[in-house]
Formats: structure tokens, sequence, C-alpha cells
């Protein structure tokens, strides 16, 4: 996720880390205190296989590693559609000095009444997370 290798909009090339049913917990430690003003993390939408946009990106900052504070956050403002292949970047801007950044990608949930499959716990693939 950190490897300045993008995944493409084919997942079955790999390049994408998936989550089924479950949010994402990244915790980056940049080996020292640094300015951060903007943290980004590339996520993948393809609905038919159960594959969706999380409901928003959460990031947090911390010095110790272990006490985070907030930095902010994402929603979602991309739509959930079912025919299309998309990828996206949920972009997070603030100020803050830290060494430990925490990203929280917080799943979709169940698929919902129109998908083919409801009720069942949708994936989210995220790729690509990078600190500014």
């Amino acid at each position: 996720m950190i490897d300045n290798f993008r995944g493409n909009s084919n997942y079955r090339l790999g390049g994408w880390q998936g989550f089924w049913g479950d949010d994402c917990y990244v915790t980056i430690d940049l080996l020292k205190t640094k300015p951060i003003t903007k943290v980004s993390a590339g996520f993948l939408q393809e609905c038919r296989p159960w594959i969706f946009y999380p409901r928003k990106m959460v990031v947090e900052v911390s010095d110790d590693g272990e006490n985070f504070i907030p930095f902010g956050e994402y929603e979602n403002k991309h739509p959930y559609v079912e025919e299309d292949v998309t990828t996206a970047n949920f972009v997070v801007n603030g100020h803050a000095q830290a060494r430990y950044v925490r990203v929280r990608a917080l799943n979709y949930g169940k698929l919902p009444e129109w998908h083919v499959s409801a009720g069942e716990p949708a994936w989210l693939f995220i790729d690509e997370i990078k600190i500014n």
C-alpha cells in the first residue's frame, strides 16, 4: 500500500489489498516527526463482484504510535453504482507534525437491497496511501 505502484481497474491482476466485511486499519511509521498536510488513499469499486468504496476514510496522527489525535476525514461522495468499474482517491487535508499516521477506511457494510447478493458483506479494496 506504500510502494508507489497503483493497482489498475482489473482487481484480478493484484495490486489491491482487500478486506471482506471488515474495516481497514493501517498505521504508518514515518521514522521521525514530519509536517503533514495531506493524506490520500486509492480505492476501487466494482459492485457486481461485491467491491464497494468505503463509507469514509478517517486519518489520525501520533507522536508515540499509541495516542492518536484526529487529522481529518473524507466522507464518500462517490455514488455506489452497479455497472461501472471505478477508482477514486480519498484525500484528507490538514496540518500536523507527527511521526505516525493511522488511516481507517470504513467498509460499506452489507450489500444493498438492489444488489443480486443483498445482505452479504462487501469487499473494500485499497491501494497506495500517500502522505505529504
